[in-house]
């Protein structure tokens, strides 16, 4: 893990960023907030400068991004009346269009995953589902966004947070089905393109470490490993290695004082990084090591 950093303002009103993808070791995007506006902000020569970008009129970026390549970038996003869009750039971020989805009133993009510059997964949850869960569907697009087909997932599926794609038309997405509040870790996949989905772990199939845990996010490489983060039922944290080819995974043991993982990021499997938070007085904290699938 590198101990030297430099400190760098992408611009000198910014207030916060709330999310970084780098489709490239030079090429970075951030969704930031200034004062008066929410641009975002693109560096191409390794963060040492920064151009901020704006959304078109009467639109706003969200929190949610995928890179399809250094130039095409997908945003979750947002018109004047709160309707979710999503805006799309083919040139590094000078121009976006905005492009509608076929989502109802309460359905937030919780996330997007691309396996080439005209195809892209994402997903969406409305809260508002009641008796403690969100209802969560696939969107799905063929053509670089311009147009979005909605998918149906699995029955029981509640609230999906994370989305990967290791190959053309595969894809994983990890969360958790919610009972009265009691959650199950879930896995889902799909062969096709998000066309139609499949359950991997369910409340009935779930391993027992991950029994009313809950899995926040995934990872996956092109070798078809993926690497999911999350917290097991007693507040710990839990990676688990799944290989997808042969459906197989690994729950290894993690420092002590693990508690709830957040974030994955496996830049040369099996070596991985995940970040969450301590048990107790650790606050923030970084794992790292090595895992792979059985």
């Amino acid at each position: 893990i590198p101990t030297d950093y430099t400190v760098v303002t992408p611009n000198a009103r910014i207030v916060d960023i709330r999310l970084l993808t780098c489709p490239s070791i030079t090429t970075c995007y951030a969704p930031g907030q200034s004062i008066g506006d929410s641009p975002i902000f693109v560096t191409q020569d390794r963060g040492i400068t920064w151009k901020s970008e704006v959304p078109p009129a009467g639109t706003s970026f969200g929190n949610t991004m995928a890179c399809a390549s250094v130039l095409t970038c997908y945003v979750a996003g947002s018109d004047r009346h709160g309707h979710s869009l999503v805006l799309v750039t083919r040139d590094g971020g000078l121009q976006w269009a905005q492009h509608h989805l076929p989502l109802g009133s309460g359905y937030g993009i919780t996330a997007i995953a691309c396996s080439g510059v005209e195809s892209c997964v994402a997903l969406a949850v409305n809260y508002g589902a009641g008796n403690g869960a969100g209802t969560t569907v696939a969107i799905t697009s063929a053509n670089g966004g311009r147009t979005w087909a909605l998918r149906t997932l699995p029955p029981g599926t509640n609230e999906l947070y994370s989305l990967a794609c290791p190959a053309s038309a595969e894809c994983y997405a990890v969360g958790h089905d919610t009972d009265h509040s009691i959650y199950w870790a879930t896995v889902l996949g799909t062969k096709n393109g998000g066309a139609t989905w499949r359950v991997l772990w369910s409340r009935a199939g779930v391993p027992p470490p991950l029994a009313k845990g809950s899995l926040q996010a995934v990872t996956c490489t092109t070798t078809g490993a993926c690497f999911a983060v999350g917290e097991r039922g007693n507040g710990s944290g839990v990676i688990v290695a799944i290989n997808s080819r042969t459906a197989t995974w690994a729950i290894p043991p993690l420092p002590a004082g693990t508690g709830r993982l957040a974030a994955v990021a496996c830049p040369s499997a099996p070596e991985c990084l995940a970040a969450g938070q301590g048990v107790g007085s650790l606050g923030a904290l970084v794992v790292a090591g090595s895992v792979s699938p059985s």
